[in-house]
């Protein structure tokens, strides 16, 4: 008995959320206004934040359900809660457009003369200049649309759009370890700026968007067979005493 009623719940549970996803679909606004992230938020945009985060209270209550849920019938719920993701994620297609911007960034990596000697050591330690422009982006978008979309710091709540941060993240970050695989000649001194490059790129990522451990270790260790520099060298750049 106990079983039936759970199921008749969630088939209206169901119902509701594939209503609620529905009339805002309706609701996004589309178009350059919408994905822009040069400027500040336009009326468009903050509109669209309003409608993915009413979204995101559903998913991520009934996401936590289902996935702490014994009950297969739980499983009626699952596709609202797709098309709710679906349309959340629609509301900001700026995500992409901030990962195609950061892209164009670090394709700069190519201008670059990392084959050069240097005689100045120090200058080893200074970030390449598309660093410092990807910087300036990160913080842009940090305080123009993250900080408007993104819970409190002090939330470590899960949400489409923390989701889709960490994905841009890692997105971010692998790119930037295979074009610098691709940089050629690669002097000493070129490594050495390259290393600086990658560990400034670790703190920009983890400073303004979204910390991701995991892949900052995993992409470390492919640096490092790539400019063929040892574990305490690049540590010793990315930390100097």
């Amino acid at each position: 008995m106990r079983g039936h009623l759970i199921l008749l719940v969630l088939h209206e549970i169901g119902k509701l959320l594939l209503l609620l996803a529905e009339s805002d679909e309706h609701q996004v606004s589309t178009g350059p206004e919408a994905r822009q992230v040069t400027g500040h938020a336009t009326a468009a945009q903050i509109k669209n934040f309003a409608l993915c985060q009413r979204l995101q209270d559903p998913y991520s209550h009934f996401g936590h359900y289902l996935f702490t849920s014994k009950y297969i019938a739980s499983d009626v719920v699952s596709p609202s809660l797709g098309l709710i993701y679906g349309i959340a994620c629609d509301s900001v297609t700026l995500f992409q457009a901030m990962l195609d911007r950061l892209e164009s960034c670090i394709l700069q990596i190519h201008e670059q003369d990392y084959g050069a000697e240097r005689m100045d050591a120090a200058m080893d330690n200074i970030a390449s200049s598309y660093v410092d422009e990807l910087q300036k982006c990160t913080l842009h978008f940090q305080n123009e649309f993250l900080s408007k979309l993104l819970p409190s710091s002090a939330s470590r709540s899960e949400t489409i759009c923390t989701m889709l941060v960490r994905r841009t993240d890692s997105r971010v970050l692998i790119f930037f370890v295979r074009h610098s695989a691709l940089v050629r000649p690669l002097s000493e001194s070129g490594k050495l700026r390259v290393a600086r490059d990658m560990a400034e790129l670790e703190v920009t990522v983890g400073q303004n968007l979204f910390p991701v451990e995991h892949l900052l270790l995993s992409g470390r260790s492919s640096f490092w067979k790539h400019v063929n520099l040892e574990a305490h060298h690049f540590l010793r750049i990315c930390h100097p005493a």
